[in-house]
């Protein structure tokens, strides 16, 4: 199966589901991954030096993508819009610009890859989730593994307003906490599931992961006539 995953930046932060790692272990097994980082901008060592020191590190280490391994794609896409989770004026504008911005570059570098027919796409960050979007339906699942409020302390306004609109396009929500579930049904969520592995058990928590996703495209493959995934929103 072809997966595309969009993690955090900064997925090492405690009580963060470690889908990087995720993707490595599904590129171990003999699937085809592509990680796509947040956009990263010049401008970030001057705005926010310690804080996108990571990011910087990323857009340096795989400035147009890189093929890790056999199966597993990497890169950080570039844009020329400074990537702030506070601006002095509209932030939720300057979000959807940087976005805008660095869409087509990800389109190409898939496109190019072999990802622009995906099986999986499973997203963890908010900050830019219009990022990837495909020609052909994919299975849609997202990961919700952090509080509101320290979803506005990392991102500001501009994400935490998008998350509604991701929560509610989502084919599948996958919930680390039960208070995390709770605010995806509140949202509009169709489909929220608990993740019952620990977060510490890697191996457990992969393979519970991995089935749940597969099972979502199966389902929409087999609900289609053509017996192709078809999706009716994203």
């Amino acid at each position: 199966m072809k997966w595309v995953l969009m993690p955090v930046a900064r997925e090492e932060e405690r009580g963060r589901f470690p889908l990087r790692r995720f993707g490595q272990w599904l590129a171990a097994r003999g699937n085809r991954v592509a990680l796509v980082y947040p956009p990263a901008s010049p401008w970030d060592g001057i705005t926010r030096a310690r804080r996108r020191r990571f990011e910087r590190s990323l857009a340096r280490k795989y400035p147009l993508g890189v093929w890790q391994s056999e199966n597993l794609f990497a890169f950080v896409p570039r844009t020329w819009f400074p990537v702030r989770p506070h601006w002095p004026f509209d932030g939720y504008a300057a979000w959807n610009a940087c976005e805008a911005s660095s869409r087509p570059q990800a389109g190409e570098l898939l496109r190019e890859a072999g990802f622009d027919r995906a099986d999986c796409l499973l997203l963890q960050s908010f900050e830019f989730p219009s990022l990837v979007r495909f020609p052909q339906p994919a299975a849609f699942a997202v990961v919700l593994d952090q509080s509101r409020r320290a979803l506005r302390e990392r991102t500001g306004d501009g994400a935490a307003r998008k998350e509604k609109h991701v929560l509610m396009d989502a084919d599948l929500v996958l919930c680390t906490r039960t208070a995390f579930a709770e605010r995806a049904g509140a949202a509009g969520a169709e489909r929220v599931e608990m993740l019952a592995s620990a977060l510490g058990n890697d191996a457990e928590l992969f393979a519970e992961t991995r089935a749940r996703v597969t099972q979502l495209w199966k389902d929409s493959r087999d609900a289609s006539p053509t017996g192709s995934p078809t999706r009716s929103r994203r």
